[in-house]
């Protein structure tokens, strides 16, 4: 998963060691249960005015922020957004050096996967047709009533689905083509061609629709009361996200996106509002670029006021866009947090062999994230990485200091990194791509552009050759649009 920038950019926040001192204010942690992470306000006062105690049995922490920060956020969209800043303003914000240029793709979304014995039913409530995925299969295509139900079960190597016209047999998946849309058993429905097949072992369906189609049902922002500006640049963003996926680095060889927060949140259909589709039509085929290839926009849920930078979000070499930056921005809720741990738990998820005494952070990234964490116990000194730590505990994000344990010494300045040491791993999300396009790439990209043949060519010839064209099956403006 998948935020807004103003124009012009704002300057590159440094962040000073006081953010450490904000963000472990004078919440009383004691009186939080073991285990918790209790939202509240921090107040802004030094962390040494915590009062630690060095012989504490639990370990506290203070944070703010919730996701791992790179990139535009929603609660910075928001703000920005009430401000009265533009979808490109904020876009420029929080992807600075970026600029709008347009591009379209056709998507393959997995949403369903589940192990091959499992039975999969999908419902066609206007109708549509079942065909093979490749070659001839007797049988098929099939024209299905509306309201039809396809039970679809797999043996491994092949998928078969029985309906109310008999049941078919073909190798590795079928295709179903909705003439409206097709609904799953979790009650989600999905427009453009559904593709239900068996790899490795697994029963998958995948949606392949248009992108457009594809931001209309997402969810990362259900609110129609954001400003339209704020809409219209998380559209930008999403769809920056998606098309870099499918260019760049597809998830899978059988599809380019997860459906969950592993990608970004698409729901289907059925989440398609009023608000959201003005942003999509408004912003239609816009994309963010950078050095003439499109961005790699992730984002986030908050950032506590300050974006990271992508060392900070994904760990070392995980990801080198200029554009992924350090930002500061004005947020109405920057999601204060205290967490409380008996430390005893705290060594038992960190598989620390001994008894902890001391867990101090070692270095922080440019906006003020944790990069590096030591465990001293009675086994001696740990080290471990930020991202390694909050995923581990359960952390909301790696922006956060120390209340107690107390460190085990008085020790010198934090250091600020621009890279976190290799030390233990633990990356926190999962973004798309991790390399700068050289210049022949970005060439190749542009060429990308200019081409006009569909991610569902290779759909439409299998069409042809089963004999699906001309039988009526499918004819909608959105089908039109879909297969050109």
């Amino acid at each position: 998963m998948p935020l807004p920038a103003e124009r012009p950019p704002l300057r590159r926040a440094r962040v000073r060691a006081a953010v450490l001192a904000i963000v472990c204010a004078g919440v009383t942690a004691a009186a939080a249960p073991a285990g918790a992470i209790v939202p509240g306000t921090v107040p802004e006062t030094k962390a040494s005015q915590a009062k630690p105690s060095a012989t504490a049995p639990d370990l506290v922490l203070q944070g703010r922020g919730h996701g791992h920060g790179v990139g535009m956020t929603h609660d910075g969209a928001l703000a920005l957004g009430r401000q009265g800043r533009s979808a490109a303003q904020i876009l420029a914000t929080f992807y600075p050096g970026t600029t709008l240029g347009t591009a379209t793709t056709t998507l393959r979304v997995l949403v369903h996967d589940a192990a091959s014995a499992a039975r999969l039913t999908v419902r066609l409530p206007a109708g549509g047709t079942l065909r093979p995925e490749r070659g001839p299969v007797q049988g098929l295509p099939l024209r299905l009533a509306p309201g039809a139900a396809v039970d679809l079960t797999s043996d491994g190597a092949r998928v078969t689905a029985a309906s109310g016209r008999g049941t078919v047999t073909a190798p590795r998946g079928l295709l179903l083509l909705p003439d409206t849309v097709a609904a799953l058993p979790d009650g989600s429905t999905h427009r453009g061609v559904l593709q239900v097949m068996t790899a490795a072992g697994r029963l998958r369906a995948i949606a392949h629709l248009d992108v457009e189609d594809y931001l209309r049902g997402m969810g990362e922002v259900r609110d129609s009361s954001w400003p339209d500006a704020a809409l219209r640049a998380q559209v930008v963003a999403a769809r920056s996200y998606a098309i870099h996926a499918v260019r760049y680095a597809p998830r899978d060889p059988d599809f380019d996106v997860y459906a969950d927060d592993r990608s970004q949140v698409y729901l289907g259909a059925h989440a398609e509002y009023a608000a959201m589709d003005r942003a999509v039509d408004a912003t239609r085929s816009e994309v963010l670029r950078y050095d003439g290839a499109i961005a790699n926009a992730v984002y986030s849920t908050n950032g506590g006021g300050v974006t990271a930078t992508a060392v900070e979000g994904f760990g070392p070499s995980r990801l080198r866009f200029p554009y992924l930056t350090t930002v500061r921005y004005p947020t109405p809720d920057p999601l204060p947090w205290t967490y409380r741990q008996p430390l005893r738990e705290v060594a038992r998820r960190l598989d620390y062999p001994g008894s902890i005494t001391s867990f101090a952070v070692t270095a922080v990234g440019g906006s003020g994230r944790a990069t590096a964490v030591r465990v001293t116990g009675t086994r001696g000194p740990r080290d471990f990485s930020g991202l390694a730590v909050a995923e581990r505990l359960g952390l909301r994000s790696t922006l956060f200091a120390v209340v107690r344990p107390a460190p085990a010494a008085k020790t010198a300045a934090v250091p600020r990194t621009g890279a976190a040491p290799r030390i233990a791993l633990g990356v926190v999300g999962a973004p798309t791509g991790a390399r700068t396009l050289s210049p022949a790439a970005a060439s190749r990209d542009r060429a990308a552009d200019r081409r006009t043949a569909s991610g569902l060519a290779w759909l439409l010839l299998a069409a042809v050759t089963t004999g699906l064209v001309g039988q009526g099956a499918v004819d909608s403006p959105r089908r039109r649009a879909l297969t050109g």
